[in-house]
């Protein structure tokens, strides 16, 4: 089953949801959550405590019998394990994440395919480190068609640093058709000189032509996001976490409320965490008439270090604007 992607069906912007796969803290950018509704429960020890009923994407068998260097498919199915794994990102450390993948590797591979898997695991990783430094970029801010047509030429040319053409084409086909529909219907929205009928009957054409498997992806994500936005509309008319619970498990099913709302929770702590920071970190500004300059900026280290892992300190930027 394909990752949940919502971001980029709402058209939020291609690096954002970038940094949302890679970072995961977006909450609905989840390990399987669609799929962990058929989960069987205990068929394996999960990597992290989130991906309790969940089942690792990427199938390995399709790796081994196609071979790493011929197949687009297998690429495409090398990405989605790493994905898989990478969400895990908050949980677990990027090096015990790349130690597991390399485990997995090891176990469902030749040791010649394991070995290449593993050099494209580590040109991913540095990719996916590169990408999140590029989202900081002010020259690629915006939500307008041309901002995200921008991000998404620079994208595409930050992959040519890392992979060959075929890898580009199998690891990052898929994503490109659906970034492409994506953009196609914001342009559609933002046009001005188009009728609401007009509109809508552009949209029906874009929705006959989309492949089965966008088709099918994008009704996955569009149900997710619709659920998360009826959820937030119930707790603004009070309702509880139960509630919530029950609307999502009539959706998607009990395992998979139950990984929402784990979601929730680890959102909902991430904020708390980042409320607290904001709170010291405008007392050490405040106080800067007291400090030299060096002494200023050792403390804000300090706290970012003192309450931050190495890859949330990354994070750290879009809070402090």
């Amino acid at each position: 089953m394909q990752k949940a992607r919502v971001g980029m069906w709402a058209v939020s912007g291609v690096l954002a949801v970038a940094a949302v796969i890679w970072w995961r803290h977006g909450g609905l950018d989840t390990p399987n959550v669609a799929a962990s509704a058929g989960a069987m429960p205990g068929a394996r020890v999960p990597f992290v405590p989130s991906m309790q009923g969940t089942q690792p994407d990427g199938d390995l068998q399709t790796l081994r019998a196609a071979g790493m260097q011929t197949s687009p498919a297998a690429y495409a199915q090398l990405v989605r394990m790493f994905d898989y794994y990478l969400s895990a990102v908050g949980e677990a450390s990027t090096e015990a994440i790349r130690q597991r993948i390399s485990h997995e590797l090891d176990l469902a591979m030749s040791p010649a395919q394991a070995q290449e898997a593993k050099r494209l695991l580590g040109l991913y990783l540095a990719f996916k480190r590169a990408l999140v430094e590029l989202e900081q970029d002010p020259a690629l801010v915006g939500n307008g068609v041309q901002a995200i047509r921008q991000r998404m030429l620079a994208v595409q040319q930050l992959r040519e640093r890392y992979f060959t053409a075929d890898e580009v084409q199998g690891m990052f086909g898929f994503e490109d058709r659906y970034d492409a529909d994506a953009l196609a219907r914001l342009s559609i929205d933002q046009d001005t000189h188009l009728s609401a009928a007009q509109k809508k009957s552009q949209l029906a054409a874009l929705d006959a032509a989309l492949p089965e498997p966008l088709r099918a992806d994008r009704n996955a994500n569009l149900a997710l996001l619709n659920t998360q936005q009826q959820a937030l509309e119930m707790r603004a008319k009070g309702a509880s976490d139960d509630d919530v619970y029950r609307m999502r498990s009539q959706a998607f099913g009990t395992q998979a409320a139950s990984r929402l709302a784990e979601v929730d929770r680890e959102e909902q702590a991430w904020q708390s965490r980042i409320a607290a920071y904001q709170a010291a970190r405008h007392a050490i500004l405040s106080a800067e008439g007291t400090r030299s300059e060096d002494q200023h900026q050792q403390a804000l280290v300090q706290l970012q270090q003192s309450h931050f892992s190495e890859d949330e300190r990354r994070r750290l930027v879009a809070y402090e604007k």
